[in-house]
């Protein structure tokens, strides 16, 4: 009709899912059935439903935003940050890349209503507080712990399996090479690599004196080769390992638009204030919290603009390009800097 934000709105607000998930946002305890001790075998069927119904809450939020109703909007959002706490209770890494959407589309309705000017400042001060109380660097050890201790789990079940169980079950994954001839040390030789590999991988993410490290420092996450013999030998800690070798990136780039977005909702709390966004993000200190760039340890950078300002990380290789992207590469995550840019819009 003439009031598509109103369409889209009533329509969302019939949906089975959507109207089952605001029910039982109030129940914080309340998990999704996953059987996690099938471990690879287990059952995900809520993470297809999810998929989309993230989408939806997303786009409802910015229709009551196109409509003047922020406090709609909020409560969308906090829906949305409750669907990412529901996810840190699960093990493995599909789940936490599927949290990583949910907190994306969180960020994107923030931003919406930082450049329509809608949030008040309780608005604001909720927001960050949910933020704040997302830690992604928890949760991807979490999920890796899962997905190490799954298999471990499925690589010493195997070990003692028929030689024509264990060939049916690689088939079932296009994975032969003689897997089922494996002299049965050999499944254990690769339990010990695969923990090794982890170890590697995890080692800089570690608790420093019990607190989350300040950054992560760029260092390399490298699946040997294994040549010779050991290709062999290590085949199935190989393969297990190599699809884990961008999930940091995510994480960082995941964590670094969770404090981009904290940041800005405290600028937007003191243009609310004195009219004007900041000079520099240190004179935020101490009425603000400002989380540094995850990436280096460092301020995030920042710089006012004629309509607003910009916000950047070094990005994933640590080096300040002034807050450069790159047209040509497809996706936020693959750019030089991480840039979170806001330009207000006059009002209508």
């Amino acid at each position: 009709t003439a009031e598509p934000a109103r369409d889209i709105i009533a329509a969302f607000g019939k949906l089975p899912a959507i109207v089952q998930l605001r029910e039982t946002s109030s129940r914080t305890a309340c998990r999704f059935p996953t059987e996690i001790e099938k471990g690879f075998s287990m059952p995900t069927p809520h993470l297809n439903v999810l998929v989309r119904v993230e989408g939806y809450f997303q786009l409802d939020a910015e229709a009551r935003l196109e409509i003047g109703d922020r406090a709609g909007a909020l409560e969308d959002c906090v829906q949305l940050f409750r669907l990412s706490d529901a996810f840190g209770s699960e093990l493995f890494v599909i789940t936490f890349l599927v949290r990583g959407t949910v907190l994306d589309r969180v960020c994107a309705v923030i931003h919406e209503g930082l450049t329509s000017g809608s949030w008040t400042r309780d608005d604001l001060a909720a927001l960050e507080g949910k933020l704040a109380s997302q830690n992604l660097i928890e949760a991807y050890r979490f999920a890796m712990a899962g997905e190490r201790a799954a298999a471990t789990t499925e690589m010493e079940r195997h070990s003692k399996m028929s030689l024509s169980q264990i060939r049916a079950i690689y088939a079932a994954y296009g994975v032969d090479g003689g897997i089922w001839l494996f002299p049965r040390g050999w499944f254990y030789t690769n339990i010990l690599k695969l923990n090794e590999l982890h170890d590697t991988i995890l080692t800089p993410l570690s608790l420093v004196n019990g607190n989350e490290p300040e950054f992560i420092p760029q260092h390399p996450i490298i699946v040997p080769e294994f040549n010779g013999l050991d290709h062999y030998r290590y085949l199935l800690a190989k393969i297990i390992m190599r699809t884990f070798a961008s999930i940091e990136d995510n994480m960082l780039f995941r964590q670094t638009q969770l404090s981009q977005a904290r940041i800005a909702c405290a600028l937007e709390r003191a243009r609310l204030a004195t009219g004007s966004y900041p000079e520099t993000l240190e004179s935020l200190a101490p009425s603000f919290v400002v989380p540094k760039d995850i990436c280096d340890g460092k301020p995030m950078r920042y710089r006012r603009t004629a309509s607003g300002y910009e916000l950047w990380s070094v990005g994933k290789n640590r080096l300040d390009e002034g807050g450069k992207t790159n047209p040509k590469e497809k996706g936020e995550r693959k750019q030089p800097d991480w840039l979170w840019k806001l330009e207000l819009r006059a009002a209508k």
